[in-house]
């Protein structure tokens, strides 16, 4: 078990995310996880939907970028910059966290072992 947990942020690029981006909030706000230990950051390429609309209901840090400039690479740089999190969670605005202990079992490795850096899912699931 982990004794403290570190502060994350949660870099999320998205662009007319409209029909996703409640969902994958949701998912993050609603995991057994310190809410105060998470910072969400969407970087927004100036979308013409409700995606910003949607996106501040769940407390979350927005930066638009230029239209002309946006792609989720770019998106994600930005929100990297912008980061002040011990460590950087990067999840695409279509994702949807599968259970409530994800980000604990994310977390866990990094903190139990010095040699591990960085970690990722095992499967994906597409609907």
């Amino acid at each position: 078990m982990i004794k403290s947990l570190p502060t994350v942020t949660a870099i999320i690029a998205t662009y007319n995310g409209q029909n996703t981006i409640g969902k994958c909030l949701n998912s993050l706000r609603n995991q057994d996880y310190p809410q105060d230990k998470i910072d969400i950051i969407i970087i927004d390429g100036s979308s013409k939907d409700d995606t910003l609309e949607i996106a501040k209901k769940f407390d979350v840090n927005v930066i638009i970028v230029s239209s002309k400039l946006q792609n989720a690479e770019y998106n994600k740089g930005v929100g990297v910059r912008k980061a002040k999190g011990d460590l950087l969670l990067m999840i695409d605005h279509d994702n949807v966290l599968p259970h409530n202990k994800w980000l604990v079992k994310m977390v866990e490795p990094l903190i139990n072992n010095s040699d591990v850096v960085a970690v990722e899912t095992l499967r994906y699931h597409y609907d």
